[in-house]
Order: C-alpha cells, then structure tokens, then sequence
C-alpha cells in the first residue's frame, strides 16, 4: 500500500510497474492520496504476468485547482 498527502503547489508522479510474476499469482495493492490546493498528482501503472490485479486508488481532492490523473 502507499500512502501519500500532497502539500499546496506539490506535484508528484508515481509510477509502478509489476512485471515477470508467476502466471497463477494474484497481486493486490491500494494507493491513497490527499491532494491540497493547486497539487497535481499522476500515476501509472503497467502490470504483466499475474493471473488476476487489482489496484484500489483513492483520491481526495481537498483544495481548489488539485488534479488527479490515473493512468
């Protein structure tokens, strides 16, 4: 899990990748974030090999002009 809190004017871009893991694992991760005014946050993630993932993100957007892109 990662948990992360962007200050006023924060930017952060997160990327994750998930790779060569056994065909038959099941992988399961979750991505908090709290975004103040004028932050930005992006993350990618890019996952290959598991037979199932799931990826819970939650994002709360506490000021103005805060932006979230998941990709």
């Amino acid at each position: 899990a990662s948990d992360w809190a962007l200050e006023e004017g924060a930017s952060l871009h997160f990327m994750q990748a998930q790779c060569r893991e056994h065909p038959q694992s099941w992988h399961f991760d979750a991505f908090r974030s709290t975004l103040k005014k004028d932050s930005r946050l992006t993350v990618t993630c890019a996952t290959q090999g598991s037979q199932s993932v799931r990826n819970d993100y939650r994002v709360a957007l506490t000021g103005e002009n805060g932006e979230a892109f998941l990709n």
